[in-house]
């Protein structure tokens, strides 16, 4: 007889969870006074199987009067689940219970009593101590967090105002940049400054990953260059010296792509080094589109790095963009990416550098798996 109650207790607890956890949530205090009551009851779900084993076969034949677990389970709930309303109230229901059954004697009835007091509030005191340990971590995380958007933001008004702020007006060209890091800071770089003499440079860098890491050698390297083509300069030996300085400063696995360019607004002539960089399109006014392909390793790969120079001459209505490789790859993780093609159809089909720009902004925005770097030059007819 008491096998078949203790089978009904077993199906009844799991009833009991669930109704413990409803209480809770619709008497109003979520998912803590759930999480509160499914405690309580666990305890007093467990008191009363110890104490039905006490009481035998009394109990027993007064549980096999009911006969089934749904009848069963109304005792459960009043000795268990009134522990989340209060202890107090159970140990009246016990009183109540036993006045009507006579489960129990007067003396087991205060030990009950005095169990259900104790239990209840040691649950408390630990489901305090508990909500108070997690409440204390969440504001600690919200707080780190904060401070970690706020550095953040910091780090990328550095990083912008490493990139120039406006471009310079070249005699005879028209240009425009853009800079967009996949996360709050990045690392790409890109720059267009005059040089004396009647003279322009051009560079477009992207250093290897993403974050700040990138960010901070992006900075390295933009002072390098800008201390180093402040006049007149080769663009092969620019790139000779930073891969060394690079190789000698670069963890393993790091490295820099970069397109650099000295333009001579007399002549038009574009000369350069492309170090790994993927290659800047040149669209002819013809419709001819040439690419402005590798003169050398990327920097910060081998310490024997050798660089040469081309060159192209830029003629009336010739446009020119470079890029990171973040744009023809934007949209790569839908499985519908960018691609060179894109790149170039959108070159060909834009007026002038700034629609250029804006046109291809809008086609990779929401869909950024890196870094995406433009500066675009259009040779006025």
């Amino acid at each position: 007889m008491l096998r078949r109650l203790f089978a009904a207790q077993r199906e009844v607890l799991a009833v009991t969870v669930v109704v413990s956890l409803l209480v809770g949530i619709f008497l109003g205090g979520g998912w803590e006074q759930a999480v509160r009551t499914l405690m309580i009851t666990s305890i007093y779900a467990g008191i009363t199987g110890n104490l039905m084993r006490l009481a035998g076969p009394r109990v027993g034949r007064w549980a096999m009067r009911f006969g089934t677990p749904l009848n069963y389970l109304l005792l459960t709930v009043s000795l268990a689940g009134l522990g989340a309303i209060g202890a107090g109230l159970s140990a009246s229901v016990l009183s109540g219970i036993n006045e009507a059954m006579g489960l129990f004697t007067p003396s087991a009835l205060r030990v009950i009593a005095r169990m259900s007091l104790q239990l209840s509030v040691l649950v408390s005191v630990i489901v305090g101590i508990v909500t108070t340990l997690a409440e204390r971590r969440r504001a600690e995380l919200e707080q780190t967090i904060e401070q970690q958007e706020a550095e953040f933001q910091r780090a990328k008004e550095i990083q912008v105002g490493l990139l120039p702020a406006s471009l310079p007006a070249l005699p005879g060209y028209l240009a425009s940049g853009h800079w967009k890091p996949a996360r709050s800071v990045g690392g790409d770089y890109y720059d267009l400054w005059l040089i004396p003499d009647g003279a322009a440079g051009l560079c477009m860098a992207d250093v290897s990953g993403k974050g700040a890491a990138a960010a901070l050698l992006m900075a390295n390297l933009q002072a390098a260059v800008k201390v180093t083509a402040t006049t007149r300069f080769s663009p092969a030996d620019l790139c000779f010296r930073l891969n060394r300085v690079l190789k000698a400063n670069l963890g393993r696995g790091r490295f820099v792509t970069m397109f650099v360019a000295d333009l001579d607004l007399a002549t038009h002539r574009l000369t350069y080094a492309n170090a790994g960089h993927n290659p800047p399109l040149l669209l002819r006014r013809s419709g001819v589109l040439e690419e402005l392909k590798g003169t050398g390793p990327a920097l910060g790969v081998l310490s024997t790095a050798r660089y040469r120079e081309a060159s192209v001459v830029i003629e009336p209505g010739d446009r020119l963009l470079l890029f990171t490789d973040g744009l023809p790859e934007a949209g790569i993780e839908a499985g519908a990416p960018l691609g060179e093609e894109g790149v170039a159809e959108a070159l060909r089909y834009s007026p002038d550098p700034q629609a250029l720009i804006r046109g291809l902004e809008s086609k990779v925005e929401g869909k950024l798996h890196d870094d995406v770097t433009m500066l675009a030059l259009y040779r006025l007819v």
